[in-house]
């Protein structure tokens, strides 16, 4: 029974750990990371879902919630950082995705954005920061989400 117990309490403090955006070392990178400005205009750091100050498993279990229950996040402000990715149907149609890898790097998740400024200057592979409104469009198949971007910078 002690040793049951003593293994919840690492997993749990291993959990705990996991959860952090700032390291261990101290308040030193927290002190840091707070005074880094974003890319994204002044104007548009007004968001209601701020995945870029997430964790990586935190933002992955964001992103599954607003996927698998899209009702309670439409019309919200979403921020989110990660991978610009190009995807295009077989009738053609071109999709810019955002995507963010979850914490071993190995698998991504995320959304496509529609955004009516030119994406020339954006290419694949580029790590990206948006802002925009999370909706949903019909098509004849499904309902999908995306988010209707105001602003897409590159980020640093």
């Amino acid at each position: 029974m002690r040793k049951c117990s003593i293994c919840v309490i690492i997993v749990l403090m291993l959990c705990l750990i996991g959860c952090s955006k700032t390291d261990t070392i101290g308040t030193e990178n927290a002190q840091v990371n707070q005074k880094e400005e974003s890319a994204i205009p002044s104007n548009l750091q007004n968001v209601d879902i701020d995945l870029t100050e997430l964790s990586d498993i935190m933002a992955a279990a964001e992103i599954n919630n607003m996927i698998m229950q899209p009702e309670k996040y439409l019309g919200k402000t979403v921020k989110i950082k990660g991978i610009y990715f190009i995807s295009s149907s077989n009738e053609g149609d071109v999709y810019h995705l955002v995507l963010v890898p979850d914490s071993t790097g190995c698998c991504f998740q995320g959304f496509e954005f529609v955004w009516s400024e030119d994406h020339s200057y954006l290419k694949e592979g580029d790590e990206i920061e948006v802002v925009g409104v999370y909706s949903e469009y019909e098509t004849e198949d499904s309902i999908y989400s995306f988010i209707k971007a105001d602003d897409v910078v590159i980020s640093d």
